[in-house]
């Protein structure tokens, strides 16, 4: 007798003459599986899988009733707010007054500079007078007039001393103000002046000035107060600054305990298996054989033609066809 073909793939199942009989090696089913697999042609579709139920829908927002806890946020983060725009009016309003100040300080300033200066020129002026009249007194041999042209002479000399002092003070006054750096603000008194604010916090936020003139931290504080006050922590409490700090970087938060050591799986053990049917090994993991060999007659290799399939397809769907009987899905009649 001659020894049949064996066809692991379609590909080398055409390559055997269709008149000739063939073994497909086609892979094992397992008789419990009750998932239909019949095929028309090609790779046997994966098992469809049900999807789990869906949740019970959520209840409306707007329904839900408001919490205290969320009345309170929302009636702080109001108040937040407020501070933020009373600062914002504060600040504003300290800017427009230096602005003034230092304008009218300005034109002071350059009022008595101007007065120096004409007060220059005036005694200047009386000095030379002064020398003229004492030159024509003496020429005319005048002694009383002599006199009295070097007294006002004297007296122009020294006020014209003392106002070039002067002058020349405030010209170096001047120069020192056009390279020195602009006056800063003080930081402590616009921390005084923010309303709503308990006397700790104020204190804490004079040990921390940085957080009104960091614009980052000034804008994180916020968000620190909200989350701290999410936590649990009541306002001013040690716990509450504790947090703020953690979250703004002045201290670092506290490592959390080392967690459990989990426990050791243990190891898992290949499930029993019987002897397989086929000469085939089984598999380790599901217990079914691997492959199965299913030999096909000429004439079953015809009737696969007529259908529109290949041999393979046509051996699994014979096998399919052999689980299902196995089942009791098609009974006898």
């Amino acid at each position: 007798m001659p020894r049949l073909r064996r066809a692991r793939t379609p590909e080398e199942a055409l390559a055997v003459p269709p008149d000739k009989p063939l073994i497909v090696e086609v892979d094992g089913v397992d008789p419990a599986d009750d998932q239909p697999q019949l095929q028309t042609g090609g790779t046997p579709p994966p098992p469809e899988r049900t999807p789990p139920p869906a949740p019970p829908p959520e209840p409306e927002d707007d329904e839900a009733p408001e919490s205290p806890l969320q009345k309170q946020i929302e009636a702080m983060r109001q108040a937040e707010e407020l501070q933020k725009r009373e600062l914002a009016r504060l600040q504003a309003e300290n800017s427009r007054l230096q602005q003034q100040h230092s304008t009218l300080t300005r034109d002071k300033e350059q009022a008595e500079y101007d007065s120096v200066v004409n007060a220059l020129g005036g005694a200047q002026e009386a000095a030379d007078r002064a020398q003229a009249d004492f030159q024509a007194a003496y020429e005319a041999g005048d002694g009383r007039a002599v006199a009295d042209a070097q007294r006002r002479l004297s007296t122009a000399t020294a006020r014209l001393i003392q106002l070039e002092d002067y002058k020349t003070t405030m010209d170096e006054r001047r120069e020192a103000a056009k390279t020195a750096p602009p006056p800063a603000n003080d930081v402590h008194a616009r921390i005084d002046q923010v309303p709503n604010l308990s006397g700790r916090s104020r204190d804490w936020l004079h040990q921390h000035p940085d957080v009104m003139t960091d614009p980052r931290k000034n804008a994180r504080i916020t968000a620190a107060h909200l989350d701290a006050i999410d936590a649990g922590h009541a306002q001013d409490s040690d716990g509450y600054f504790q947090f703020i700090e953690e979250k703004l970087g002045y201290r670092q938060s506290e490592p959390p305990p080392a967690p459990a050591p989990a426990p050791q799986p243990e190891p898992r053990r290949s499930p029993p298996v019987s002897a397989p049917v086929s000469r085939d090994a089984p598999n380790l993991t599901t217990g079914r054989p691997q492959k199965r060999n299913i030999e096909l007659s000429a004439e079953q290799r015809e009737h696969a033609r007529i259908a529109g399939v290949d041999d393979f397809t046509y051996a699994k769907n014979l096998q399919e066809l052999d689980r299902r009987k196995k089942l009791g899905m098609y009974p006898d009649r």
